[in-house]
């Protein structure tokens, strides 16, 4: 039995997608509905390395070209699309998730690394 968050806490899950994985477009509202499910913020952002101009229009709002922080990507959240990293108050928790996963396992694996 997962063990409940703390509402309190400033949780934040990043999921990296790129147009080249569609199995990474697929997992956008997954990622959404888990993160309003539990009011956790989500940042969609795009593979740094494909031009938004590839992007179809409906896929805009996911869109996101942050820079991710070096200990994202020295953990390797660019190495495979999607990649979901997990992050409380500004602190990445547990390893970053490569791959797509299905939506009954996604929460889990969310959910696991605040724990």
């Amino acid at each position: 039995m997962m063990l409940p968050v703390l509402a309190s806490a400033n949780i934040e899950v990043i999921y990296t997608w790129s147009t080249m994985m569609p199995l990474s477009i697929e997992g956008i509202p997954d990622v959404q509905a888990v993160c309003d499910k539990h009011e956790f913020q989500c940042t969609f952002v795009l593979d740094p390395f494909q031009p938004v101009e590839w992007i179809d229009s409906e896929l805009l709002p996911y869109v996101h070209t942050q820079e991710l922080s070096d200990q994202l990507i020295e953990m390797g959240i660019l190495n495979h699309f999607p990649g979901i990293a997990v992050l409380k108050d500004g602190v990445v928790m547990g390893n970053i998730h490569l791959g797509y996963l299905e939506p009954h396992m996604l929460e889990v694996i969310i959910l696991r690394r605040l724990q």
